[in-house]
């Protein structure tokens, strides 16, 4: 069996998170009322929310919007004090609205303040089974979020989570300070397709020691950045996975045709299996016929081969799994449970599989895939001459001889006459996520100019729009350094020689910031603290701030103000240290 595993870093799909101070009330949660020492605070806010959900390839069966739907949204307040983060208010999202496949938005009201939150969706029955406790501490209330499914999933809605730390709700917080917040699945999908089907009719499939039991929230300690899974998270639950012995069946009944199966298959995560007791790893057994005879049975593991020796691979949540059967050269065994504890025979199996987070535009051939992260660029009238923006894209195919930018074209499609914009990638290898910077002069005309970038990866082919504006952009953004993700807070102790490293990006380059500090005092006056009233140029600048043994709390303000003299746009970062 061949294994292509594709890991992908694409570039994040950004969403809003907009504030609006709507009501005013007392603020009392759960029993408990809430007062914060650093803003006089006794009033709530209404926040509006996006949520951007993980692509899914369309397939038959279930409908994208199926995979997609949102039933319920619960918010989990967790607050910061001496150090440790506790879990304070739990509340409910309102008015769930669908803007896309992909999009959704919601509102809550919250009360002000700073806190983590955690965004769980479709996960009301697992947050009502948990024995959730005000004050408890951050690990130990989302460890208890574990969903135990014996059976086949029904179709209320798979359960999804997302998170924004440091979220500062202010009557006077600048609503684009808010960080984006991206929803990642907790559940594997896996598809089964046939390519032999002159040989071979597909009549059931067979999921042997699946995990009944599944984290909603993965162990944030060890969560990457990109949110793309890199193991498995063991639940907290007795039993941890749980491996169930008797398999689920799917058959006809559930969409299974003679050619296959699509979006019927879906599981917690499970450990990768092991040599030493197969029977017991999860695993396929397919049951079918071959030519005309009676039916039997096919064992396929979640394993390939690396260096000339079988790997096998955990299931990992929000990942795809695709068995696609190339070949089959006699019958199976008799019974399924032979099948299970016996070596694959008589059956030859392409194993594909690829995290769906990031992956918003795929072309598929049966075999292959190419993946872009958008179809479409708009970028402003400004110059654009280096990487880490606007002007991104990421590019991943699992086609062997890897990708390549075949051509550029103008709006009118003749080649090579949009010299106005270059790459600085030209082509990319096999399974690896390849980022393309795409490099354009100042638009000085008086109107838009669109380009087309062509990318091929053997028989697959995509087209990418660029359009860039006769407007210039206007923006600005502090961004964490090491994180790339906007910050408006960072917590420093009284102890010194911390630091918080961060960056300040705006547009157009030739605008003004000004930067403004309140309260300075004396924790923050280490190393690399910007001056008040000082002026900022160039469209960039990076700060690295070292915190000094001050043992007294403090709260730093420090606004960036962008103006081109007629448009003005503010971000605030809070420099807060606490015992």
């Amino acid at each position: 069996m061949k294994i292509k595993h594709i890991h992908t870093n694409m570039a994040r799909m950004l969403l809003l998170l907009c504030v609006s101070c709507l009501s005013f009330m007392a603020c009392t949660s759960e029993e408990q009322t809430f007062t914060d020492e650093i803003y006089e605070k006794s009033r709530d806010a209404r926040v509006s929310f996006s949520l951007m959900l993980p692509f899914r390839m369309q397939t038959r069966a279930l409908t994208e919007s199926d995979e997609n739907v949102i039933r319920n949204v619960r918010l989990l307040l967790f607050k910061n004090a001496g150090g440790i983060t506790t879990y304070c208010l739990g509340v409910n999202g309102n008015n769930i609205q669908s803007n896309s496949l992909s999009q959704k938005t919601f509102d809550a009201t919250l009360p002000t303040g700073e806190y983590d939150v955690v965004i769980l969706a479709n996960a009301q029955d697992i947050v009502d089974g948990s024995a959730l406790s005000l004050g408890d501490t951050k690990e130990n209330v989302l460890k208890a979020l574990v969903k135990t499914n014996v059976g086949k999933w029904n179709d209320n809605g798979i359960p999804m989570w997302g998170r924004i730390d440091n979220l500062t709700i202010d009557l006077e917080t600048n609503p684009g300070n808010m960080s984006p917040v991206e929803m990642v699945r907790m559940l594997a999908k896996i598809d089964v397709e046939t390519l032999a089907s002159a040989d071979f009719t597909l009549a059931d499939i067979r999921l042997y020691n699946y995990s009944s039991q599944g984290a909603l929230v993965p162990d944030l300690a060890a969560w990457p950045a990109d949110n793309i899974a890199l193991s498995p998270t063991q639940p907290s639950a007795a039993g941890g996975y749980a491996a169930v012995s008797a398999p689920l069946i799917f058959d006809a009944a559930d969409g299974v045709t003679p050619d296959g199966c699509k979006q019927i298959i879906y599981t917690c995560e499970a450990p990768a299996g092991s040599a030493a007791n197969l029977s017991a790893n999860t695993c396929l057994v397919i049951g079918g016929s071959y030519r005309g005879e009676a039916t039997s049975y096919y064992k396929i593991d979640f394993a390939g081969e690396e260096n000339n020796r079988q790997v096998f691979l955990p299931l990992l949540r929000n990942n795809y799994y695709l068995i696609k059967i190339v070949r089959v050269s006699g019958s199976g065994y008799p019974s399924p449970e032979m099948a299970l504890n016996s070596p694959s025979v008589n059956m030859n199996a392409l194993f594909l599989y690829w995290t769906e987070q990031g992956m918003n535009n795929v072309v598929f051939d049966g075999e292959y895939m190419l993946g872009v992260s958008t179809d479409r660029l708009t970028l402003p009238s400004d110059a654009h001459t280096f990487a880490g923006g606007d002007n991104t894209l990421t590019v991943m195919s699992t086609v062997p001889t890897g990708w390549e930018i075949e051509k550029i074209t103008d709006a009118g499609g003749t080649a090579g006459a949009a010299s106005w914009l270059a790459l600085d990638v030209l082509s990319g290898a096999s399974g690896v996520a390849g980022n393309v910077t795409v490099l354009v002069d100042k638009n000085t005309s008086a109107s838009d100019r669109t380009a087309y970038v062509y990318i091929r990866s053997g028989n697959l082919r995509y087209c990418v729009e660029v359009t860039q504006s006769a407007i210039p952009g206007f923006g600005i953004e502090v961004t964490d350094f090491s994180t790339g993700q906007p910050v408006s807070l960072y917590d420093f102790t009284w102890q010194a020689g911390q630091v918080k490293e961060f960056r300040v990006v705006w547009k157009p380059e030739t605008a003004k910031v000004t930067v403004y500090v309140t309260n300075p005092g004396a924790a923050f006056q280490g190393t690399g603290m910007p001056g008040n009233n000082s002026e900022l140029a160039g469209g960039f600048k990076a700060y690295a701030i070292t915190s000094k043994k001050v043992e007294t709390d403090r709260l730093t303000r420090l606004d960036f103000t962008l103006t081109d003299g007629v448009r003005t746009e503010i971000k605030t970062l809070f420099l807060r240290q606490k015992q």
